[in-house]
């Protein structure tokens, strides 16, 4: 395979015009997007979203299919010309987060906000629907855009879903890029890393039965609490001494339960994490050596475990070649200063990666920093973002379909 490229026949005064164009829909991407915030809904639940896209879409003459992985919509725009087929993909759902910021567009749902930035991606994805369908007489082939649900669903998610119902057949995707939003770099900048981005993302669960008793005769039972305790401190050895230091890996307990009573030796607890790493080897190495530590553990001390572990997202890997190829559209579009490497990866999952398991696909980041912060990052209750960088969000989505589509 060989590098991609953008399309030549495109001059610099073409490609200045597809941020003309994006400008020309922009005040309507900004109304969705504020809509969409202040309806936000919850993985698998986001059917006004759903509805709304689909409205749209159909508006622009679009074949539209709805209900694909439960509640996603996916919209089809054939160009002039039978060729290639490319997806852009949004993620649709918000986070069970009350949101505190004072916005006229604030969440109106009680317990519910857009604090990941998907309101932005499936608005600008529409904007970039809006774009290319002003100018489909100039592709060469198809744009899928997949308005996808469930993205915050640990560890389903929707893409896995939205691919085994087809998603990605009929036509056949060649390629997929998705965008997301990125709060600390600054407003329009354009990053992107190749290869590894982002880890894989497992839960687990450690069920631990001892002895209850009255805590005067301590001796007669097994504490479930103390052999909890010693676990979470044996577990970070796992990864310190039992994990090869040049792979990243993250093991985290975030929830141990054990006890009711104050004057009663616990019966049973739970211990509750996440393992994140990028190679499948240590992946695998984590969760044996993770049951291996439980049993001596619990043995130790007269208990016993269950160990139950659930993959989760696999490593997002940011194909090198089709990455490239973004970043040169972004540079031909921004200038070198509007584009950045992100200088390593991240320990973060997303289930884009399901796309990128079948498929080459670049995950690009959008910098949506406000010039006046404060910059809240994402998934807190006062993330906030800067609506000027909707313009590049639309005209690199737009761009980078075209360039696709009419490349030799």
């Amino acid at each position: 395979m060989g590098i991609w490229r953008p399309a030549s026949n495109f001059n610099r005064r073409f490609m200045m015009d597809y941020i003309k164009l994006a400008q020309k829909y922009n005040d309507r991407v900004v109304e969705l997007r504020r809509d969409i915030h202040m309806h936000p809904e919850l993985s698998l639940e986001e059917f006004r979203t759903a509805e709304l896209v689909a409205k749209e879409l159909r508006a622009l003459g679009m074949e539209v299919h709805t209900g694909v992985g439960k509640t996603g919509v996916v919209g089809l725009l054939r160009g002039a010309k039978e060729g290639r087929t490319i997806a852009l993909r949004a993620d649709m759902d918000a986070l069970p987060i009350q949101e505190e910021n004072d916005l006229p567009f604030k969440s109106v749902y009680p317990g519910k906000m857009h604090a990941c930035g998907h309101d932005v991606h499936t608005a600008v994805l529409l904007g970039a629907a809006m774009a290319l369908t002003e100018i489909k007489d100039q592709l060469n082939g198809t744009v899928k855009l997949i308005f996808q649900p469930a993205e915050e669903n640990a560890p389903n998610g929707g893409a896995k879903q939205m691919i085994t119902e087809g998603v990605l057949e009929d036509p056949k995707v060649d390629a997929i890029v998705g965008l997301h939003i990125l709060p600390f770099v600054k407003s329009g900048v354009i990053s992107l890393k190749k290869g590894e981005l982002l880890a894989s993302a497992d839960q687990f669960e450690i069920r631990i039965t001892g002895r209850g008793c009255h805590a005067a005769s301590p001796h007669l039972g097994v504490d479930a609490v103390t052999v909890g305790a010693h676990l979470v401190t044996a577990l970070q050895s796992v990864v310190s001494r039992m994990t090869d230091p040049m792979e990243p890996a993250v093991l985290n307990v975030g929830v141990l339960e054990a006890g009711g009573r104050e004057n009663v030796l616990a019966q049973s607890a739970v211990l509750k994490g996440t393992c994140r790493v990028f190679n499948p080897k240590t992946r695998e190495n984590l969760k044996a050596r993770m049951q291996q530590v439980m049993e001596g553990v619990c043995a130790a001390f007269g208990a016993t475990g269950e160990f139950l572990y659930t993959y989760g997202y696999p490593p997002l890997l940011s194909d090198p070649e089709l990455t490239q190829f973004c970043s040169d559209a972004a540079t031909e579009l921004f200038g070198p200063d509007g584009v950045v490497v992100k200088p390593k990866p991240a320990m973060g999952g997303e289930d884009f990666a399901y796309y990128t398991e079948v498929i080459p696909g670049a995950f690009i980041s959008l910098g949506t920093g406000r010039a006046e912060g404060p910059n809240a990052p994402m998934h807190s209750p006062r993330l906030m973002v800067e609506e000027g960088s909707f313009v590049n969000g639309v005209s690199f989505m737009t761009k980078v379909a075209v360039d696709y589509l009419n490349r030799p």
